[in-house]
Order: structure tokens, then C-alpha cells, then sequence
């Protein structure tokens, strides 16, 4: 993704106060490890996290480093590729397959996942954002289908104490809304609501996202 997309949710949250919007090529490390570990030298300390897709995933491992106020996660799962105790996601053959596809034919396949991302949604809006950088690097994009295979948060969740907020769409074509009702029955302490709208929900709805996000904090007071 382009970090440019998540520019109008960025104003849309900076009533709450500084807002920055990182990108992959600002912490990407060798390993996730190294990368979780960066993040937690970046990000200042009493920080709320807002992650959407890959980002929120990343921020539910960091909700568990740092003493950070709240940890908002927007149309991520807990794991990318499915397993036999999580298997409300892709399949394995589905990702293998997505990710020879991305190594083989690089700007063809991020073009399709990007039409993926705004499934669902109408041809305006598809048509005044951008949300994938086609120039982006092949190590950029390798690391993060890497790390989309490896991340597994079902265990991070348990581990977080901050205020959590969960977010997801109805007509995301990468994420199962099911999530959201299995996190209500697994992780009934964790609030979890549903939007309308696709996997680009986020840049689809920042105004929207934004106040979802303000109800929880003031809720929460995070």
C-alpha cells in the first residue's frame, strides 16, 4: 500500500493530536522481529496505534512491546493464511498461489489486489484513490508477503492490556467479516464492531473510520 492512501484518516484523527502515518521503507528490517523491534524505537511511548491490513497486525505484536494507550486494528485479521485452529482466512493454496503470481508477474498482480481491496465499492470511489504503489520495491513487497505468511495474533491478543478496538467490513474480499463475530465469542473483552463498506474501508470512509475510533477512545478513555 502506499502511505499516501491513509492520508485523509490521518486528518480525519488529528483532533486526538500529532498524527504520522509510517511506511513499510521506514522500519522494514531483516527480520519481523528486528522490524517489531525498530517500531517500538519509533513510536513514542503513551502512542495510540492505528493499523489497517498488514499495519494492524503489526500493531497487535506491538501492543504487547510498548506502553502504548490503545491499539486500533482496521480490516486485519489475526492470521493472513488460515490454520487448522484459525480458519476463518486465506487458504495456504490460495496464498502459494497469490505469491508466485506477485514474484512472477509483479505490477499484473498488484493491480488485481488492488482491485481486490475495493471490491464492493463503487466505481467513484475506486476511481479518486490510489492504494497500491505499482513502483513499489520487489524487497518491499516479498518482506511483507513474508511477514503476512509468519504473523499469527491469536496468542498477542491474550497478551495485550491495552484498550483494543477491532474493525471490519462487510464486503471485505480479504478479510471474513466472520472474524468479527468469532472474536466477540473468543475475546469478549475486545471491542469489535463492523462497518460498511470493502477491504479499502479505511480510505473509502475516513470521516466515518474516524469516528468509530473517537466513540471507542472516549468509551475506553484511552
Amino acid at each position: 500500500m502506499s502511505a499516501a492512501a491513509m492520508a485523509p484518516l490521518a486528518e480525519a484523527l488529528t483532533p486526538l493530536g500529532q498524527v504520522t502515518v509510517l511506511s513499510l521503507s521506514d522500519y522494514m528490517q531483516a527480520s519481523v522481529e528486528q522490524s517489531l523491534a525498530h517500531l517500538t524505537r519509533l513510536i513514542p511511548p503513551q502512542t495510540h496505534l492505528v493499523g489497517w491490513s498488514l499495519g494492524g497486525m503489526l500493531a497487535t505484536q506491538l501492543a504487547t512491546r510498548g506502553n502504548y494507550l490503545s491499539v486500533t486494528r482496521l480490516g486485519a485479521n489475526l492470521r493472513f493464511v488460515a490454520s487448522p485452529t484459525w480458519p476463518w482466512a486465506m487458504s495456504q493454496n490460495e496464498f502459494n498461489a497469490f505469491y508466485e503470481r506477485q514474484m512472477a508477474f509483479p505490477t499484473r498482480n498488484l493491480k488485481q489486489f488492488e482491485r481486490l481491496c475495493w471490491q464492493g465499492a463503487s466505481h467513484s470511489e475506486k476511481a479518486t484513490h490510489t492504494l497500491v504503489d505499482l513502483n513499489a520495491d520487489a524487497q518491499h513487497l516479498r518482506w511483507g508477503l513474508d511477514t503476512l505468511a509468519q504473523l499469527d495474533n491469536t496468542q498477542a491478543l491474550n497478551q495485550t492490556t491495552i484498550p483494543q478496538l477491532h474493525v471490519f467490513a462487510t464486503h471485505d474480499a480479504l478479510v471474513p467479516v466472520a472474524v468479527h463475530s468469532h472474536i466477540q465469542n473468543y475475546w469478549p473483552h475486545i471491542h469489535s464492531v463492523q462497518v460498511a463498506g470493502c477491504h479499502a474501508f479505511p480510505v473509502q470512509s475516513p470521516h466515518a473510520v474516524a469516528r468509530v475510533i473517537y466513540s471507542f477512545l472516549h468509551d475506553h478513555h484511552a
